[in-house]
């Protein structure tokens, strides 16, 4: 059995779980735009639901 720092030495040189938090980083920035900052008065009232 390999220990998780065995699999997180082995992640780090593949560099493959960096290319994936890389694509994933340009995608979130190439969509920022079509995101709300605050939540939609829909949202705010569902939260109020979950939260009372």
């Amino acid at each position: 059995m390999q220990s998780v720092q065995e699999k997180m030495l082995r992640e780090m040189h593949d560099k493959k779980l960096f290319d994936l938090a890389h694509n994933h980083t340009y995608t979130y920035l190439n969509n920022a735009f079509e995101r709300n900052i605050y939540p939609t008065e829909d949202v705010s009232y569902a939260l109020s639901l979950v939260t009372n």
